[in-house]
This record gives C-alpha cells, sequence and structure tokens, in this order.
C-alpha cells in the first residue's frame, strides 16, 4: 500500500475478516420457505424433492442449523434469482465516516464490476453503478495521499499531523465491531493497537472503558468454561467407561486426538506471541491462560483514570474555542489545565503550538500596527514642514469711541435724575420766595416812600 500515509495492514485484515462474516451471513438470506401457519424460514435451501424441503438458516452470528419441512406444510417456497442472491451480499457495500484500507476498496471495486458485467439486465445494476462510482471516487482520493476521518477529509500534510487520532478511531470502530461480535480475543488485540499506536488519541478514554467490560466478560467465559470442562471431561470418561471394547478403545483414542489437535492450535497460537490466547471452551490451558490474564489486565484497566482523559480532552476544547475567540489568556489555561489533567494527551501538544503560533501572528501584528503608526506620524511631520508659514495681516485700527452721544446720554440721565428728585422742587420754591421778597426790598430801596408791605 505506498499511497497510504501509515501502516494499516493489521487493521486492514481485521475489518476484512468482519466483512467477510457479515457477507457469508447475507448469501443465507436469499431463499424462503412460508408455512400454512405463517412461518417464514429465511436462509439457502440445500435440497428439495417432491415430498420435503430442507432449508439452511441463520441462528446467530456464528451458527447454522437445517430444517426439514414436509410439501404438505409449505404455502410456497421463493427461490432468489441469482442477481438477487449476489445482491444480497453487495447491497451492504457502504462507504463510512473514516477511509478503507486500499485492498478493501479494491474488493468492494471488483466485486461491483463483477456483479454489473455478469447481470447488465438486473432491477440492481443501477444501485451497483452508483455505489462503484462512489466507491472509485474515494478510493482516488485515498490513493493521493487525503484521509477521510469522522466525515471530514484530510490533506496528505494533515494526516501526518493526525496520525495517532486517525489510529485511534479505527482501532477503536474495530474493536468495537469485534466486541459486537462476540469475538472477545480479537477486540482485545485491537486494543493492544490502541495501546501501542494511539495511546494519547481522544479514542483512547472510550477504548479503555470497553475493555473493562470486555476483560470482565472474558473472564467470565473463561471461568464458567474451566467450571462446564471440568464437568464436560468427567462425563465423557462416565460414557468411555460405560462402552465395551473395542468402542471403548475407539472413544478414548478419538477424545485424545481432538484434545491433542485442540492443545496444538492453543500452542500455535502461544508461538505466535499473541497477547491473548483464542478462548477456546474445549482447551483447559487456553481458559485457564486467559482467567489469569483477564484478572491482572482487569487491576490495570481499572487504575487508569479515564474520567480525567475527557476532562482533558474537554479542556482541548476550550483551547480551540478561546483561539478562535481572541483570547490567548484562556487557551493558555486550558491547555495547562488539560496537561495536568492526562499528561499523555496528544492533543495538549498540538494545543500548545497553536497558542504559540497565535501568539507570534499577535506580535507580529502588533509590531505592523506601531510601524503603521510611527511612519504615518513622520508623514505627517513632513508635510507640516514643507507647508509654507502663511503671513499675518495688520489688525485693523481701533473705531474712534462715541464720547459726545455718551456724555449727552450721561447728562441726561443726570437731569432726569434731579427733577425727579423732591429736594430739588423744595430748593426751587424757596429760591422764588427769597426771588420775591428781594425784589420788593428792591423797590423800596429805589423808592424809600414806598411800603414793601403795601406792595
Amino acid at each position: 500500500m505506498q499511497n497510504s500515509p501509515f501502516n494499516f495492514r493489521t487493521l486492514s485484515v481485521g475489518v476484512a475478516a468482519l466483512f467477510g462474516l457479515s457477507f457469508s451471513t447475507c448469501s443465507l438470506l436469499a431463499d424462503a420457505v412460508v408455512l400454512k401457519g405463517g412461518e417464514r424460514i429465511e436462509g439457502k435451501i440445500l435440497s428439495e424433492t417432491d415430498t420435503e424441503v430442507t432449508i439452511q438458516f441463520q441462528i446467530s452470528a456464528s451458527i447454522k442449523d437445517e430444517r426439514t419441512v414436509k410439501k404438505s406444510e409449505v404455502e410456497k417456497i421463493e427461490k432468489a434469482t441469482p442477481d438477487a442472491e449476489a445482491w444480497a451480499v453487495l447491497k451492504d457495500f457502504k462507504l463510512s465516516d473514516d477511509s478503507l484500507e486500499p485492498a478493501l476498496y479494491l474488493h468492494y471495486i471488483n466485486s461491483l464490476k463483477g456483479f454489473i458485467a455478469q447481470f447488465p439486465d438486473s432491477p440492481n445494476a443501477a444501485a451497483a453503478k452508483t455505489a462503484l462510482g462512489a466507491i472509485e471516487a474515494e478510493k482516488t482520493r485515498v490513493d493521493g495521499g487525503e484521509y477521510k476521518f469522522d466525515g471530514k477529509w484530510l490533506s496528505k500534510d494533515e494526516v501526518q499531523k493526525e496520525r495517532i487520532q486517525i489510529l485511534g478511531s479505527a482501532y477503536l470502530s474495530q474493536m468495537k465491531k469485534f466486541a459486537a461480535a462476540g469475538r472477545i480475543s480479537e477486540a482485545m488485540a485491537s486494543f493492544e493497537q490502541v495501546q501501542k499506536q494511539a495511546a494519547g488519541s481522544a479514542s483512547f478514554p472510550e477504548a479503555v472503558e470497553l475493555a473493562r467490560r470486555t476483560v470482565a466478560s472474558l473472564k467470565t467465559a473463561a471461568d464458567n468454561g474451566l467450571v462446564k470442562l471440568k464437568a464436560q471431561r468427567v462425563e465423557d470418561q462416565k460414557m468411555v467407561d460405560k462402552l465395551t471394547e473395542p468402542q471403548k478403545s475407539q472413544m478414548a483414542r478419538d477424545l485424545k486426538a481432538l484434545r491433542d489437535r485442540i492443545d496444538a492450535a492453543v500452542a500455535a497460537a502461544e508461538r505466535s506471541g499473541a497477547k491473548w490466547l483464542p478462548l477456546n471452551p474445549a482447551n483447559e490451558r487456553s481458559l485457564a491462560a486467559i482467567s489469569s490474564k483477564a484478572g491482572s489486565e482487569l487491576s490495570r484497566l481499572n487504575a487508569l483514570q479515564t474520567e480525567n482523559m475527557k476532562a482533558s480532552i474537554a479542556e482541548v476544547a476550550k483551547v480551540k474555542g478561546a483561539l478562535a475567540a481572541g483570547d490567548i489568556a484562556a487557551a493558555e489555561a486550558a491547555a495547562n489545565k488539560a496537561k495536568q489533567l492526562w499528561p499523555g494527551n496528544e492533543q495538549t501538544d498540538r494545543a500548545n503550538a497553536a497558542i504559540a503560533e497565535a501568539k507570534r501572528v499577535g506580535a507580529e501584528k502588533m509590531a505592523a500596527e506601531k510601524a503603521a503608526a510611527e511612519e504615518a506620524a513622520r508623514i505627517a511631520a513632513e508635510d507640516a514642514k514643507k507647508k509654507p508659514v502663511p503671513e499675518l495681516a495688520p489688525p485693523p485700527p481701533p473705531e474712534p469711541a462715541a464720547s459726545a452721544p455718551v456724555e449727552e446720554e450721561a447728562a441726561k440721565k443726570e437731569e432726569g435724575s434731579i427733577l425727579s428728585s423732591p429736594g430739588f422742587w423744595v430748593l426751587l420754591v424757596v429760591i422764588l420766595v427769597f426771588a420775591a421778597v428781594g425784589r420788593k426790598a428792591f423797590r423800596k430801596f429805589k423808592d424809600p416812600t414806598g411800603n414793601i408791605l403795601d406792595q
């Protein structure tokens, strides 16, 4: 996979195994036998005669059964056409929120092309062509170095930056699928990959919590298996003891051969270096090893502080929000808290890098604004020096004061003030009286014989 940004080899094998399981299941759901009582049995018709029909059907993801029904009880038999049976497998080919491994894209593409070529007139041919186009388009982008992560396409450079987060999400998804299918040992193998390659990813806390539940189930299954295995061996021995020769010896040899094959398979798994052996209910060594390991692993997982990890992830989200709002102080506080809560959080390193970049951009902006202000001031000063100083016009002569009208006005005011005074009128009367007396005295002086009183 030369164009892949990093190695998904182990991951793709597990995903392909899951798809293989689901496709084989779907292929059994092509035929149906409908009974007169209304019951409908869906599966794969294995044989049919004039009197009865045998159909294989699915009980669970890994268990199949067969049922033979008399034709007298059958209302109708529905047999899928070859194209419908083939489409029952292909119709579940769907793209997800995350990119697939290139080999899986090729598997989808080749299967759809084969269907279209084999059944060009099928009612499902158009849907197959639509699905093929979408898968080919996505594969082209992946081959170019892009990657779809959580529904968002990342460039080749972004993929390298998000490598740990992508791996964590991918292995967690695989782990969930294995756990849901009851493949507990394989689910724990996926968890081992999360721990090795993405222990600092945002998916790690959820993976730890799922691992706790899975390990607890694994230990319970192993412990119960040991009890059942011991009881089964007692029953097997009783059955052998009841037999007579040569059947007794033959049964003993058959049981030993079966146990030897199972022991060999477990030994091969041990030699492969697998941390978790397959849960084999017929092998005491496998069950005991799983029970022991599950106990110690559960203690270790319970000691991991997933709540602090989740809180750390939430603080990183606050960093992004604070930077978007331009609040660098709040971003730094959130980043420091995130690091304290979970030192291994890979996102805190990138959050601090984003803070440093925001500071650098802010400092450059301030420096540019300061330089622009200084330049504007310099230009304004130079413009002021270049402008000529305007000549000042002589001030106009003062207007002559209007003294005469002012004096007349003052006199009028003074005159008006004397006439309105009562003392002025008393004085005037006194003057008039004296004037009259003086006139008579003057006349008598001129005519001594005259009597001034008679006058």
